[in-house]
């Protein structure tokens, strides 16, 4: 799905990647890695990072990834290089697993849908008592009543829905990537 990237790390501000996605948080496979750690995995796997897209190697892959991801080159050298060995602990496969079966469309459908329901709420939030009838034509108070309870019980969970945003960040264009992408073939032929 071209537009959107799930998870991307590379807006960087004051929270780690971690605190960026709260979704990150729990998701078990997550749990055990640090945030860089977390980056180096979504660079590696996931199917919105630009490396992944362009359809590198494993090898290639993980060397990006720690450019990318690390690019200070904070992980431990030993670890590092185990890395570029594709020595992964068994915490960092399980998260390159779980990362890889991250699924774009299936997140980008359900952001859209709880913003229909966001609308649509919005919208029956505006009727009045006397636009809800019943088959005689007369106000039913019970059925405004349990429509308006229904709404209130689920608004605070759609919020947060809405507000964590399935990890989704929308591109108005692809520039970044694709200089990234044109840095990774121009890199090749050097």
């Amino acid at each position: 799905m071209i537009g959107i990237t799930v998870f991307d790390p590379r807006e960087k501000g004051d929270k780690t990647y971690k605190d960026r996605y709260p979704e990150l948080l729990r998701i078990e496979e997550f749990k055990p890695l640090n945030s860089r750690d977390l980056e180096i995995v979504w660079y590696y796997s996931n199917k919105t990072s630009p490396i992944v897209q362009v359809g590198m190697g494993d090898y290639e892959r993980i060397e990006k990834a720690l450019e990318y991801a690390d690019p200070e080159k904070k992980t431990a050298k030993l670890r590092r290089k185990e890395m570029l060995d594709l020595e992964f602990s068994s915490d960092f496969l399980r998260a390159i697993d779980r990362m890889s079966k991250v699924n774009p469309e299936a997140r980008y459908s359900g952001y859209e849908m709880i913003d229909n329901f966001m609308q649509s709420f919005t919208d029956i939030s505006k009727l009045k008592p006397s636009d809800f009838k019943n088959a005689s034509k007369e106000i039913d108070y019970e059925k405004y009543a349990k429509t308006a309870s229904t709404i209130a019980q689920q608004l605070s969970s759609m919020i947060k829905m809405s507000e964590e945003g399935f990890g989704i960040t929308k591109k108005v264009d692809s520039i970044e990537e694709e200089s990234l992408i044109d840095k990774y073939h121009s890199d090749k032929q050097a």
